[in-house]
């Protein structure tokens, strides 16, 4: 049963929230008088839904995956062989009961009930893909990628002072102006959108990482997949779309990592900008490489346990941030164009009584003093 639920995967999981939280969340407002919404101990209880909502999902997908993975991986089968298939869904259910009650105990918890339903999607489309998304061409696929972003912005979710700048995005994508959010009734920092920028950030490079991964698997269970009746990308398409997908998907990534190595240069972050270019661009290009070379379904193996390695080298990348912010406090362009730095300098008067609507970290620029509030959400 310990096997079926992927227990080094779900470690990811509850990592990545542990590094947002004491890495960006956590530096970023613990030198301001606002309090975050939920204490250290509710927001483990957080990253215990996330991981128990994860698991149902690795469950599911294999109770439904009995077909193809008895061709794909027959050495690894688990469901049938030393779980039976009714015990498999009873660990399912439960998995889901417990992450779904515990994230409505949360929601009520950081005030918003309504917070339950980002858990409740994941665990449906959760199941969808199990039933029907997974033997769909680059449907499946994009869900998974979807899922992967969302499980990094979650903790934003369920953060006042994040949530309702996270709203507002949703929002502007969808094409209401500034105005029209503040009328709704939207509470807009700058501050908070400056950390949701972290928070963005990690979510795109997940979701273009863990869709080339999963296109990489689709290719490397091709066979048995086929055998089992699927029609994902690489039986529908072939495999040399699979895979020129995969590469422009890489390169979209490396663009934008380049681009980010550009910027840590010119903010004399030279150790990151070495790290990012060693430990992360350059397996990209090799993976380009690899995947254009790859025939067998051992290459394609290989390539999404390379894909595994390089997503967890880029958690490095945020208890380096902190260090950073800890010693010379956070750089970044406010919309004017001004480059801002902020200072951490922790407030020793216990006098200081938060308010409950703004809360203002002074910052210096070169030029002038600037003052960004952070505004909680309702």
């Amino acid at each position: 049963m310990f096997k079926l639920i992927r227990p080094l995967n779900l470690f990811y999981v509850a990592l990545i929230m542990l590094l947002l939280r004491y890495c960006i969340v956590t530096p970023l407002f613990g030198f301001t008088d606002y309090q975050l919404s939920l204490s250290t101990w509710q927001y483990l209880l957080l990253i215990l839904s996330t991981v128990l909502i994860t698991a149902g999902g690795y469950i599911i997908n294999d109770y439904y995956d009995v077909a193809a993975d008895t061709f794909n991986k027959p050495m690894k089968l688990i469901i049938g062989t030393h779980v039976s298939p009714e015990q498999a869904l009873k660990a399912y259910m439960v998995c889901n009961a417990l992450g779904i009650g515990l994230a409505l105990y949360l929601a009520t918890v950081a005030g918003s009930y309504k917070l339950v339903f980002v858990q409740l999607l994941a665990a449906i489309l959760l199941w969808f893909y199990s039933t029907k998304l997974q033997k769909m061409p680059l449907i499946g696929n994009l869900t998974i990628a979807f899922l992967g972003a969302l499980m990094v912005l979650l903790p934003a979710f369920y953060e006042a002072a994040l949530a309702d700048q996270l709203l507002a995005t949703v929002l502007s994508l969808f094409g209401f102006g500034k105005e029209t959010i503040e009328a709704l009734g939207i509470t807009l920092s700058e501050f908070s959108a400056s950390v949701l920028a972290y928070f963005y950030s990690y979510a795109f490079f997940a979701f273009l990482f863990t869709l080339v991964r999963e296109l990489v698997k689709d290719a490397e269970d091709a066979e048995g997949d086929e055998n089992a009746g699927y029609k994902t990308l690489p039986i529908v398409a072939g495999l040399q779309i699979t895979k020129l997908l995969a590469v422009v998907v890489l390169l979209i990534a490396i663009n934008y990592l380049v681009k980010f190595m550009i910027v840590e240069f010119a903010y004399q972050q030279y150790i990151s900008t070495i790290g990012i270019g060693v430990l992360i661009v350059l397996p990209c290009i090799y993976m380009v490489y690899s995947l254009w070379k790859a025939r067998m379904s051992n290459d394609f193996h290989q390539l999404s346990t390379l894909i595994k390695g390089v997503m967890f080298v880029g958690l490095l990348y945020m208890p380096y941030l902190w260090s950073t912010m800890q010693s010379a406090g956070v750089t970044y362009t406010n919309p004017n164009g001004e480059i801002t730095n902020i200072q951490f300098t922790p407030n020793t008067d216990s006098t200081t009584t938060p308010t409950n609507d703004t809360t203002a970290i002074e910052t210096d620029t070169t030029q002038q003093q600037h003052e960004i509030s952070i505004e909680p959400g309702n």
